[in-house]
């Protein structure tokens, strides 16, 4: 649930209205500039098209330690309609118990769902255009209003907004935990209460059944057969749940320990839903406000299509693992970071086996470090907090500007911290190819930018044009070498005003 980024500041808020996207007004240290860039050319990147070029694997033949001869995995060929398997409710009979797969949502369901977050949306946004109405009339009576004055009333009702969207989001769960997630990594553009406020939000459900899981890998991955041909072991309790599917730790007959993503049954339609509900939302009040999210919420559609294709899914994790062990002219290399490989015998569209991580998500490291008796203050964490930013820049610098094909969801759920001190990536659902042409552009506006820190004077009319290049518009009347450039230093660099 996307609103205006109003009462920033007054210069940002004008900026805003003439530019694209908001101005930041808040200050971060100086050391923290390169990750930042690199997320705000990810952040941007995320508009390109997303990577088709690669082959889904179909059809594969496997063979396990307790066969004689292959057997076919099926991963919903062409002519399969959506859901044969699972979005029906059928009952399977198994030697000591019953599995019901559930059913999809009926249409009442699916409109109690739409009438809920309509019931909450408006509200807020009205509440936004009531208090926009409050200022004018104070100032219509009494004068313009002191500038912090302001900044207290917005600030105020950013707060209230930002309780109600974590209550609505936290009751729908769903695409709205994901939408969620988004806003509270997007600083630069949403509120600061909103990020406070949505940080904590996980994409956590209770886990399905274990019973369920193993039907779904034995359909769906192992062609009717039982699981126990293929796994040792399947641990019962997930390693983690979410929305669209949930994890479990397991071995193969061949003794290597795996992670085992299983995808819900009828996630698919439910989560489609709620991003219908919001791209409603957003196209009704694109004249209301100084951003387009509806642009932003149908990407996030295309993305969230591909994550329920758990073929694509492995095929991006083993490019991009193969992108970073090597150089551009293929030489080896170490990585930065450590990113899980597909075990390709065993991926069908909805379930994913795949090397085991072992670790802390970054979402839960204080927490840990606080285990451990070490403050954040102190000087190992702060240390390990460059080595971390050191090893994610080299990451997603290699993987934009290198290869062109990045990790698109590097929020702290999918950065996990290993024993050894080694940063990991996981969840590759989301992931981006961007064109050489558009590649060309950003390291272009990344060396302009990078001048003033080598003491020399930036050539603000050729940032101009590499912004333009890159396709930032402006409104009639804004088109100028000054805001286009000053856009481009917001867009990529440190700005503190």
């Amino acid at each position: 649930m996307a609103l205006p980024a109003v009462g920033a500041s007054h210069s940002a808020y004008h900026l805003q209205k003439a530019c694209v996207a908001p101005i930041p007004s808040r200050r971060f240290p100086a050391w923290t500039s390169p990750l930042r860039r690199v997320v705000k050319c990810h952040s941007l990147l995320t508009a390109a098209h997303a990577h088709r070029s690669v082959l889904l694997r179909r059809g594969i033949v496997c063979r396990t330690a307790l066969q004689d001869k292959p057997t076919a995995v099926t991963s919903d060929r062409e002519g399969t309609r959506d859901g044969d398997v699972l979005t029906n409710t059928a009952s399977v009979e198994d030697d000591e118990d019953e599995v019901e797969f559930p059913p999809p949502l009926t249409v009442a369901q699916r409109l109690q769902r739409a009438a809920y977050f309509w019931s909450r949306a408006i509200p807020i946004f009205l509440a936004y255009k009531a208090l926009e109405a409050r200022i004018a009339l104070i100032e219509l009576q009494t004068g313009p209003l002191e500038e912090d004055e302001k900044e207290a009333m917005w600030a105020r009702q950013h707060a209230s907004a930002a309780d109600q969207i974590y209550d609505v989001i936290s009751t729908l769960k769903g695409f709205y935990v994901k939408s969620g997630q988004l806003v509270a990594t997007r600083i630069d553009i949403f509120p600061v209460q909103f990020g406070e406020k949505l940080i904590s939000l996980t994409d956590d459900l209770d886990p399905m059944p274990f019973n369920l899981v193993r039907r779904i890998v034995e359909q769906e991955l192992l062609a009717g057969q039982k699981w126990t041909t293929a796994f040792e072991w399947i641990e019962e309790v997930p390693l983690g749940s979410a929305s669209v599917a949930q994890v479990h730790k397991a071995k193969l007959m061949d003794g290597r320990v795996v992670a085992v993503k299983v995808q819900r049954p009828n996630i698919e339609p439910r989560m489609l839903g709620d991003i219908a509900n919001l791209k409603a939302a957003a196209k009704r009040l694109r004249s209301q406000i100084p951003i387009d999210y509806y642009i932003v919420f149908s990407e996030l559609e295309k993305q969230l299509r591909q994550e329920f294709d758990f073929n694509y899914e492995a095929n991006s994790m083993d490019s991009i693992a193969d992108s970073l062990s090597r150089d551009s002219k293929g030489n080896p290399q170490s990585s930065p970071v450590k990113v899980p490989r597909s075990i390709p015998e065993y991926v069908s569209k909805r379930v994913l086996v795949m090397e085991y991580i072992e670790g802390v998500a970054l979402s839960n490291f204080q927490e840990e470090l606080h285990k451990r008796g070490i403050e954040t203050s102190a000087l190992e964490a702060k240390v390990f907090g460059r080595a971390l930013l050191s090893a994610l820049t080299e990451a997603f610098g290699r993987m934009i500007f290198t290869n062109g094909f990045f990790h698109g969801d590097p929020h702290p759920g999918n950065i996990f911290i290993r024993p050894n001190g080694q940063v990991a990536l996981i969840d590759f659902g989301q992931t981006k190819r961007i064109p050489d042409t558009m590649r060309y552009q950003l390291a272009t506006v990344i060396k302009l930018l990078s001048e003033k820190y080598e003491g020399k004077v930036v050539d603000m009319d050729a940032l101009a044009e590499s912004a333009r290049a890159l396709g930032v518009r402006f409104l009639e009347g804004y088109d100028n070498s000054t805001t286009a450039a000053a856009t481009a230093m917001w867009l990529f660099d440190n700005v503190d005003e």
